[in-house]
Formats: structure tokens, C-alpha cells, sequence
């Protein structure tokens, strides 16, 4: 039965950091260039009477079946009452996260927004939106009570103390921890606001007076809220990490320390600017309400969003800006086969950080084999940056996980760099580009063996013998092998035309005419495997892998995006593929061959392992490049596709990768989900 408590990360933009909240039982807490989620118990609730309610955000004292905990100063029992399920109301929200619970409400933000060309020194509002805070509201309301009650605060294993009123003086309230976070309280209709430290929120109202004990592993702040009052706690959460936070190849810090001195000083900037703040996470809920999108769609856009932003790094190496997102848990920078993806996100709120990334790959990390040009699948792992030309992942002699995906990242590029060029008009940097473009088609051309069909035939000499795979490199050979993939073809088709619509762009009529006639040598190609009495294409194109997969359709939303939708319409010059898709999916769309018996989408026939990431932008094709109108099965998708992450996936948001609806791999807080911004596309 899915449920509403479920881990979330609320995050700023570019720092890598959060703050995970909303799993009962289990904590979270702050999260800072960390593979994993927190183990902080967070306290949020009120001391009424001699019962302690909370928010049941921590590991329980006491088991359900014992009320009684300790006594109090005055003797009295206190009595631990951890919100249940039932008790506690959500409202889950692109900017916004807020919960509801007695007498308190607690609402965390973080960014959605635009942000300009820092690259090219467009800065009017960067100090501001690189802020490494995100705010939180605290309300607790007794204005129908007959006792004054206290309100409280209070995050676990916060290692390494210090207090702001003892740096800064009583106007300041808070706590900072040693490992680069740290919290900021003000308060409204509240009494007493100070800072507390015990072993955990029971201890403090055990002794005679709360007490800050250094050495206790919680940090916390305490108030009154009087009889017939309420109090709202504003709170400022902010990380800072100074100093170079990269090795290897490149030694990187942090934008934000250009504009903030320390972490005292970001607190309090995020709490001068929260009015801000909180106007635009209400405008950003404002637009997801008049999107129409439907309730199960909102909440995986949501959390999507959520996991990007936890994964995004903007780092600066001398006066060289530097965008880099991680590959979540797996912490390998710049993954080459998910920046494509998370490419429609970028461009819709910052499309200079997609061209930062492509400059990047060609400046460190292109390279030549026996074909010509491609690029390495990432650009290091852990904050240290590879060698050149050299990725993390690939390595010689195999034929699965590990082996060189050079094919699609050549594709891969071209790719991008044609939705890029289309959506800012940047034909100066396009320009700039020209030896790259004709380095990638004829690389291109290279890689079709010597019968030219479009469809890629020749591994990379990297491999040693073995062979190159796909981005969905733990599926079977349906889509993790590359030669003869149908996937990859029409993703070289898709390549192809970038490469004629790009070269179009720069006048360069010969290459421009060549490129489009290897696009339509590709299509006919391709064709030529549609088996017209099952309806379907097979995965592969050897004669042998007849399986059926979803993501054969997934390099047709390129056109769309580079300005070239006729090239993908069913009445346009490639109808013939495009009415053959469509026959495809209205025939492989069906339980037992690729859905799943909930309603999810199994990507491939031939295994369970399933990408949401790759779903979603599947979803938006099905809908909107090829207009299929499936409600039903799309409806049925969406439910099961949450239910994925709120029970098969509970505690480790934004997970990718699933086996059957169940978690298999670490890789949470993908970034690449956020194709799931393609549902809000005109």
C-alpha cells in the first residue's frame, strides 16, 4: 500500500548538499557530497502537558507497547507520542514539502529557478540563487490551549558543535556542525528561543533545565508558545564546504565561496531573503497546479526534481566555471549517458550549463580510437577528476557493465549540442564547434562498417577484443548491447539529422546534404527488420535478438527538440518509420510482453530491470512525438510507477534503476529522472 512517508531531499542549487526528511521511523538530516542518506534522527514537536509529540522522523525510544519513558523534573511521566501515519497530513510539491501533525506544521523549500550565464558573466541575481541554504517553517499553534507548551527542534548525530549566540552574540540562534552544516532559528510569537544539546530530545526535558552538553550527539533549539498564542520559527538550513573539493585532473571549489565567507554568514543571508524564498516556492507550486498534470504525475515530477538538484555541482577552477551533476549515489561526475537525459531540465531553467558540459567533454575528455572522435562516459567519480580522455567506468576485454559506451557518446553529444544550438540560438558557439561536428560525422561513418546502412557495426578498438554496450548497461543483450541495437540505431538516425540540421546552420551545404542521406540510408535500413505480420521491430538487428523493447523509440524526441518535428511526423519525409513505431508500441504495450502485470513499463521483453528515468521520456513520446492516446495503460503506468517508489523504493528517493518494482541497485537520487520535466513541455 503506498504511503506518504517517504524519504525526500530538499536541496540548493549546485552545492551537492540537502536535507533528507519524511521517512517515519528512520531519520535523514543533512546530507553534504555524501553516497548516501544520513542517519540523523530529526525531532520536530511539542512538549504538552507531559507528553512529547513529534513528527516520527527518528528511531523510537520506546516500543509502541510502553507509554512511559522517564520522569520529567517535576516527577511526572513523560509520555512519547510519535505521530502515526493516519495522523499525519502531506502536501508533497515541486519547491515545497510540507506536514501537518496536531498542533505543528512544518514546511521545508528548495529551488526551482532559472539561472543565468554565469559562464559568460551574465550575474545580476548569481550571489543569490547559488546560496547554499534552503529555508524551513515551523508553526505551532495553541491557540486553543489553556497551557503554555514548548515547541523544539533538533537534529542527531551533529558532530563537532558550536552555537551562534556563543560566536555572535543572544540575536543569533543555532547550531553548526564541524562537517560544513548547520541550522538558524528566528522566531515570531514565541518566547525564550534558545539553543539546546543533549543526548537526544527525551534527556533535554528529563533535567531540571535544558542544557547545551557538548559532547551529546543532538543540536537543537527550544521555545514557549503561551495559552492562546501561536509561534512560527523560521529556519534557515545551509552548507558550506570551503577550499579546493576536487583532485585529479582538475582541483575545483565551490561558486558560492566566491560570494559567502563562511557558513554563519550564508545562514544568515538565507534568512534576510526568505520572504523571497517562500514567494518563489509558492509561485512554483502556483505553475504545477495550472500545469493539469495528474496527481500521480505531479508527485514523480516532485521527487524527480528533488534528486536532480541533490545531485548538481557548480564549481569553479581558476576563472573557468565548472557545471558538473553526479550520477547520484554512484558519485561519477558529468555521466555522459544521463546528462542526455537530464538535458530538456537544463535547457528549460539553464541551458548554458548544457554547453559548460559539452566544451568540458571536448576540452578533457574526448579521445580518438580507430574510428575517429568520441567521448568517455564520465569525467571521474568521488570528486577526483580521471585523466584525460579516460572515464571511471570503462575498461577493456567485456561485453557487459564496464565496457566502452563510445557509440552512444558520440551520439550522445551530437545530440546535445543540436538541442543547445536550436534552443538559444547560439550559432556563434556552433560555429565554434565546426571541426567537432565534422570530427563526429565522419566518426560516425566510420562506425557503420564497410556496408554502409546507417546501423552501427564496429567496436571501438578500446574494447580489446571485447564488445561496447549501452547506457542500460545491466539489462541483457536486448539493450545493452550496442552493435546492431535497434535503440542505437535510431539514435543514430536522430544523430544524423543533428549533424544535417546543424551543418545547415553553419552553410555547409555539401556535409549537410550528406548527412541527411545517411538519416534516410538508416531508416530504410531499419525498415527492412519491421516484421509487418508480428507488427514489431527486434531489439536487434543480427537476425537473432528478436526480443521487443520500449526504448527504440527514444532518439525521435531529439528532432523535436532541435527544430525538426516534420522529420518526425507520420506525414513527414520519415512517416513510414514513424507509422511503424507507432504499430510497434500498440503492440508490444500489452502485459506479458512490456508491461508489467501492476501496469508498469517493462523496457525490454526479455528482463525485468527497469529505468524510470527512461519511462518517463518513453511516456512523453508515446503521447506527444507519436500523439498515441493510451489513458488507460498511461494512468495504470503512473500508479504503479509511484507505488515503485514509495514501497518497492521507500527509503532512497529518486532510484533509477528497479527490478520488478523492487529497489536492486544504490543509485538513488538520480538525476536523469528529472526527464519527467518533458510532461510540462508545450
Amino acid at each position: 500500500m503506498s504511503t506518504d512517508l517517504y524519504q525526500a531531499i530538499h536541496s540548493p542549487i549546485g552545492a551537492n548538499a540537502g536535507f533528507a526528511l519524511g521517512l517515519a521511523g528512520l531519520g535523514g538530516g543533512f546530507c553534504l557530497q555524501s553516497d548516501r542518506i544520513p542517519d540523523q534522527d530529526i525531532f520536530i514537536g511539542y512538549k504538552e502537558g507531559n507528553t512529547l509529540s513529534m513528527l516520527p522522523f527518528y528511531e523510537k525510544s520506546i516500543s509502541s507497547e510502553k507509554d512511559s519513558f522517564a520522569k520529567d523534573e517535576n516527577g511526572s511521566e513523560l509520555q512519547e507520542h510519535a505521530f502515526t501515519e493516519e495522523e499525519v497530513s502531506r502536501s508533497f510539491g515541486l519547491a515545497t514539502d510540507t506536514f501537518q501533525a496536531g498542533r505543528l506544521s512544518f514546511s521545508l523549500m528548495n529551488r526551482v529557478t532559472e539561472l543565468s550565464d554565469v559562464e559568460r558573466g551574465e550575474e545580476p541575481e548569481v550571489k543569490s540563487k547559488v546560496l547554499p541554504a534552503i529555508v524551513a517553517r515551523f508553526c505551532v499553534d495553541n491557540r486553543d490551549g489553556e497551557q503554555e507548551i514548548q515547541g523544539f527542534f533538533g537534529i542527531g548525530n551533529m558532530k563537532g558543535k558550536q552555537f551562534l549566540s556563543q560566536m555572535y552574540g543572544e540575536e543569533r540562534c543555532g547550531v553548526i556542525s564541524k562537517d560544513g552544516y548547520g541550522f538558524e532559528a528566528v522566531a515570531a510569537g514565541a518566547a525564550g528561543l534558545r539553543e539546546i544539546a543533549d543526548f537526544d530530545m527525551f534527556h533535554v526535558f528529563e533535567r531540571k533545565q535544558p542544557v547545551r552538553l557538548m559532547l551529546a550527539s543532538m543540536g537543537g533549539i527550544l521555545f514557549r508558545v503561551p495559552a492562546g498564542g501561536r509561534a512560527e520559527i523560521d529556519l534557515a538550513l545551509g552548507w558550506y564546504l570551503g577550499g579546493t573539493v576536487t583532485q585529479g585532473l582538475h582541483s575545483c571549489s565551490y561558486l558560492y565561496t566566491e560570494y559567502y565567507r563562511d557558513l554563519p554568514e550564508v545562514m544568515a543571508e538565507a534568512l534576510a531573503d526568505r520572504e523571497n524564498l517562500w514567494r518563489e516556492a509558492e509561485e512554483n507550486e502556483h505553475f504545477l497546479e495550472e500545469t493539469g498534470l495528474s496527481s500521480m504525475r505531479k508527485k514523480l515530477l516532485c521527487q524527480s526534481v528533488k534528486s536532480f538538484y541533490i545531485s548538481s555541482m557548480l564549481m569553479k577552477e581558476g576563472e573557468k566555471i565548472r557545471w558538473i551533476v553526479n550520477e547520484g549515489t554512484f558519485l561519477m561526475m558529468n555521466t555522459f549517458d544521463l546528462l542526455i537525459d537530464h538535458l530538456f531540465f537544463e535547457c528549460r531553467y539553464h541551458p548554458w550549463t548544457v554547453r559548460n558540459a559539452l566544451d568540458f567533454f571536448v576540452e578533457s575528455y574526448s579521445y580518438k580510437d580507430q574510428c575517429g572522435i568520441s567521448f568517455s562516459h564520465d569525467m571521474g567519480s568521488y570528486y577526483v577528476f580521471t585523466p584525460k580522455g579516460q572515464s571511471s567506468y570503462e575498461i577493456p576485454y567485456l561485453t557487459d557493465c564496464f565496457s566502452y559506451m563510445t557509440q552512444e557518446q558520440l551520439c550522445n553529444w551530437i545530440l546535445a549540442a543540436a538541442v543547445y544550438a536550436h534552443r538559444t540560438g547560439d550559432t556563434a558557439w556552433l560555429l565554434s564547434r565546426k571541426e567537432t561536428l565534422v570530427e563526429c560525422f565522419q566518426s560516425m561513418q566510420k562506425r557503420d562498417g564497410l556496408i554502409p546502412d546507417g546501423i552501427m557495426d564496429v567496436d571501438s578498438s578500446r574494447c580489446e577484443g571485447g564488445s561496447e554496450i549501452t547506457t542500460y548497461d545491466s539489462l541483457d543483450v536486448s539493450l545493452g548491447q550496442a552493435r546492431r541495437n535497434s535503440y542505437i540505431a535510431m539514435k543514430c538516425f536522430a544523430s544524423y539529422l543533428a549533424l544535417g540540421s546543424m551543418f545547415e546552420q553553419l552553410s555547409m551545404e555539401e556535409c549537410q546534404e550528406q548527412a541527411d542521406s545517411a538519416a534516410d540510408n538508416c531508416e530504410e535500413h531499419m525498415l527492412a527488420y519491421f516484421d509487418r505480420e508480428k507488427k514489431r521491430f527486434p531489439a536487434l538487428f543480427d537476425g537473432e535478438g528478436t526480443m521487443a523493447i520500449v526504448p527504440i523509440i527514444e532518439g525521435i524526441i531529439y528532432p523535436v527538440f532541435f527544430g525538426k518535428s516534420e522529420a518526425v511526423s507520420e506525414d513527414g519525409k520519415h512517416g513510414r518509420l514513424i507509422r511503424a513505431l507507432k504499430e510497434h508500441i500498440q503492440t508490444v504495450l500489452v502485459p506479458g510482453i512490456c508491461l508489467f502485470e501492476d501496469g508498469g513499463f517493462k523496457l525490454s521483453e526479455t528482463s525485468d530491470n527497469s529505468w524510470i528515468s527512461k519511462i518517463f521520456l518513453c511516456q512523453y513520446i508515446i503521447e506527444k512525438v507519436l500523439h498515441m492516446n493510451m489513458p488507460q495503460i498511461m494512468d495504470r503506468a503512473d500508479a504503479a510507477h509511484w507505488s515503485w517508489w514509495t514501497e518497492g523504493c521507500i527509503s532512497d528517493p529518486g532510484i533509477d534503476q528497479i527490478f520488478a518494482g523492487k529497489q536492486t541497485e544504490r543509485g538513488f537520487h538520480y538525476p536523469r529522472c528529472v526527464t519527467s520535466i518533458l510532461w510540462i513541455e508545450e
